[in-house]
Order: structure tokens, then C-alpha cells, then sequence
């Protein structure tokens, strides 16, 4: 959080004292990001694993699998988390994982719970960006970005 610029900073922290008062079990995986590590996620399902693993070891990043290289976690080289101005939260189920696969309306709406909060607190949700799922949630639903 103290990588992120004071505005957005400020509007995340109040957002995420929301979010536990509410009682909305969430993890913060990343605010700022360095551009070479933004690279790197932007190499995934466009470039050689040998590329991808190269850009990431540069950065320090964990190694990842051949099938994992394959998907495209981001759609720009240009990230407002270069900006210090995004941040990615998640939901996290009782079972201490995270459900990135929205199978269900409950595992919809803790996404929206969280979203929720957040616009309220003046971000922009990926959640939001087309295309979207059959719940309603776009792309990127663990994005928000002032």
C-alpha cells in the first residue's frame, strides 16, 4: 500500500477498512508494479515460454508452468499500476483460496461485494471492462484503478 501515490493510497485504505468492517474476507495481491514486471505478465499467451521465463526471472518472479504462460493476465503494457495508481484485490473463501473461477452466483456476488465497496470509494473496477462472464463480471474482476 505505501507504493501506491498518496490519492490512492488514501481512497484504498478507507476502502479497505470498509471491506473489514464489512466482514469481507479479501487479500491485496499488488499495488505498484515496475514496468519490466509488467512486461513480463504482458508476455504471457504471446510470447515463448523461453521469453516469458526469461522477462520474469529478470524481475525476480516466481517461475511459472508452461500452462500458465499460456494465459494472458493483462491486456496492456501500459498499467495504471506502473502509475501507482491501481491495486488488485481478491475474495478469499473460508478455505483460505481465492475462487478465480466464478462457478456460481455466491462466488459472483463475493466478487461484487468487494467491487462494491471499492467504486463507492472512487475506483474503477476491471470487473467491469468487457467481455463479460454469464454473472454479469468482466476480464479482470480483481483490478480497480483510480
Amino acid at each position: 500500500m505505501s507504493e501506491l501515490r498518496e490519492d490512492a493510497r488514501e481512497m484504498a485504505e478507507k476502502a479497505i477498512a470498509e471491506l473489514r468492517d464489512n466482514g469481507i474476507d479479501h487479500i491485496v495481491l499488488e499495488t505498484y508494479r515496475p514496468q519490466g514486471v509488467q512486461d513480463a505478465y504482458y508476455a504471457q499467451g504471446r510470447y515463448s515460454y523461453d521469453v516469458i521465463k526469461d522477462l520474469r526471472q529478470k524481475e525476480g518472479l516466481p517461475p511459472i508452468s508452461h500452462e500458465e504462460a499460456k494465459r494472458k493476465v493483462t491486456q496492456t503494457k501500459k498499467s495504471k499500476h506502473t502509475e501507482r495508481i491501481a491495486i488488485d484485490i481478491v475474495p478469499v473463501l473460508s478455505n483460505g483460496t481465492i475462487p478465480w473461477n466464478i462457478k456460481d452466483a455466491s462466488t459472483a456476488a463475493l466478487w461484487m461485494s468487494i467491487a462494491e465497496v471499492m467504486k463507492k470509494h472512487g475506483f474503477e473496477w476491471g470487473g467491469d471492462w468487457a467481455p463479460k462472464d454469464r454473472w454479469g463480471i468482466g476480464w479482470d474482476p480483481a483490478h480497480y484503478e483510480i
